[in-house]
């Protein structure tokens, strides 16, 4: 039998619509769906499985001891789904609607985050970085981590367990080993090493990450750069966490764009990634237009016309850079790919593997920076934009003049509040985290 407050109780009858109590020391949560009203009756709850509520789900202490209910599981980050709802309060007393280790509205895709503690102690800073990858459109592997990262905090923990490290496609993945504000510091790729090659963006962040949970990152790569003056634009840098089945985006730093011969001899603001908000917007997560000649060669085949001069877009968090072209219908697919994706990979030449035959016999590689930076053409020709959370445009993009447009570096973005830094002049991107 339910009871009611007196300040409930009124002259007509009360219909108690509840489909029964289950009482012990400590129930589960999540071995089934809750289709019904309910109530569960216990001190301790322990999260087995995502969990499904349909109907009002209300997780009760038969009496108010003065202790919060505590909700408990293993190490696995469980979501909550339907189109119910959960509440927590002790049966008779005044409610208590405090569920330890639980956090946001207990709705359709709300999260549990477990109450485990700590996976291990931490408090210092981890550097990642692309781990002496160098430049060039592919992102490093993870021997090359293994290497590179035995000097960082707590190496000998987390290095070499992939329970806790592992390195995917170039994407770097870390489980936070405890509960905490973190601060994290993001800084996007230059273009390519030419001498007037656009600037990455350097921003510092803090979110509550807990412990259990995968944050991914990318170190941004710089564009290749070869003799003939020509190099890809850079790759961005982020850091996401895994919530509600998908990556959430916490901080993206935008790489500088590339620099060829045919770009005024001087800098360009407009070369620099651009701060969160700035430039396209924080709306905008597409990637930037690629170059465009609407120019005849008469001496030159379309093929070899469009290998030298084309310039590929940077790609944007949800869409690649655009491909370089000269004439309809000629083109080079060398956008940037999506930072979003699965290989976020910098513009790439699609003859011979990315390498061409320079003058002289010489190898010629102007890729765009791993991260989304857009490929260039080689011999002077356009430059490929930045990566970024929306991709920089190529030069030569909507007319036949270089840097014919003010979004040439990749942008930024902040799901919180940040400190924006300006533009760092070291070359490759990096990521650190610290608690």
């Amino acid at each position: 039998m339910a009871f009611l407050k007196s300040s409930q109780l009124s002259l007509g009858p009360k219909t108690i619509d509840v489909k029964g109590f289950t009482q012990a020391t400590t129930l589960k949560l999540g071995d089934r769906a809750y289709t019904e009203h309910e109530v569960l009756l216990a001190d301790n709850y322990n999260i087995v499985g995502d969990i499904t509520v349909s109907d009002n789900l209300i997780l009760s202490k038969l009496s108010d001891d003065g202790n919060a209910i505590n909700i408990t599981g293993d190490t696995t980050t469980r979501t909550i789904t339907g189109s119910g709802s959960i509440e927590g309060a002790t049966l008779a007393q005044t409610p208590n609607a405090t569920l330890t280790g639980m956090t946001g509205v207990p709705t359709l895709g709300a999260t549990f985050h477990q109450n485990i503690g700590q996976l291990y102690n931490f408090s210092g800073t981890i550097n990642f970085d692309n781990v002496g990858a160098g430049a060039g459109y592919e992102g490093p592997i993870l021997s090359q981590a293994k290497s590179s990262y035995t000097g960082e905090y707590l190496a000998g923990t987390w290095l070499n367990n992939v329970d806790y490290f592992n390195m995917i496609a170039g994407l770097q993945y870390f489980r936070i080993p405890k509960t905490g504000t973190w601060t994290y510091v993001v800084k996007g790729a230059k273009g390519g090493a030419g001498t007037h090659s656009g600037l990455g963006r350097h921003i510092t962040s803090t979110a509550t990450l807990y412990a259990g949970e995968w944050v991914k990152m990318l170190c941004g790569h710089q564009g290749s750069y070869s003799e003939d003056q020509s190099n890809g634009g850079g790759g961005g840098s982020f850091i996401a966490v895994a919530r509600m089945g998908t990556w959430l985006p916490l901080l993206v730093s935008g790489g500088g764009a590339g620099w060829t011969r045919n770009s005024p001899n001087s800098t360009n603001p407009q070369r620099n990634a651009f701060a969160p908000g700035a430039g396209k917007g924080d709306a905008i997560t597409a990637g930037g237009s690629g170059s465009w000649y609407n120019m005849d060669y008469p001496n030159h085949s379309s093929a070899s016309v469009a290998q030298y001069w084309s310039g590929g877009g940077g790609g944007g968090w949800s869409s690649p850079g655009g491909d370089g072209h000269i004439k309809t219908p000629s083109a080079q697919l060398i956008g940037g790919r999506a930072l979003g994706s699965v290989a976020p990979i910098g513009g790439l030449w699609s003859v011979t593997s990315g390498v061409h035959s320079g003058s002289g016999g010489s190898t010629v590689v102007n890729n765009g920076g791993f991260g989304g930076g857009g490929g260039s053409g080689h011999g002077g020709g356009a430059a490929g934009g930045g990566g970024g959370w929306w991709g920089g445009n190529a030069t030569f993009s909507v007319s036949t003049g270089s840097d014919d447009t003010n979004h040439l570096g990749g942008g930024s973005h902040s799901m919180n509040s940040y400190t924006d830094h300006g533009t760092h002049t070291g070359g490759p991107g990096s990521v650190s985290l610290s608690l």
